[in-house]
């Protein structure tokens, strides 16, 4: 008998955890690069994808991490050492637990370096 009622606490819990825990995905937006590129000539060094989240105790309480679109550029762009990214998609999730919420911005675009090769002499 206590063991049933030990498994019914447990499987009682275990679905709580789940019914209390989820997700939640909202599109931000499309750009066509991170920075001006004018002229300049340049080379795709491949694809990069970077994210920026913080933590929240509650739903509201700030704990750990800043959740900016300019970290999740730099995260992105450190994949490749780029100088830039062109074809940028910016997306936003949140995951729920029980107490804390995680927050996150993605940036996924393709990875550029300026071409500094000269043509004049």
């Amino acid at each position: 008998m206590k063991k049933t009622v030990r498994s019914i606490m447990v499987l009682t819990m275990v679905l709580m955890f789940v019914v209390m825990s989820g997700c939640a995905h909202m599109p931000g937006g499309i750009a066509s690069s991170t920075t001006p590129i004018g002229n300049r000539e340049y080379r795709v060094v491949g694809t990069a994808r970077g994210t920026d989240s913080y933590i929240l105790l509650f739903g509201f309480i700030p704990i750990k991490g800043s959740n900016s679109v300019r970290g999740a550029i730099n995260a992105a762009k450190r994949q490749h050492a780029a100088d830039a990214l062109i074809e940028v998609t910016v997306d936003t999730y949140s995951q729920f637990w029980l107490i804390l919420t995680r927050q996150v911005i993605m940036v996924e675009g393709l990875a550029i370096r300026w071409d500094h090769r000269s043509t004049s002499n």
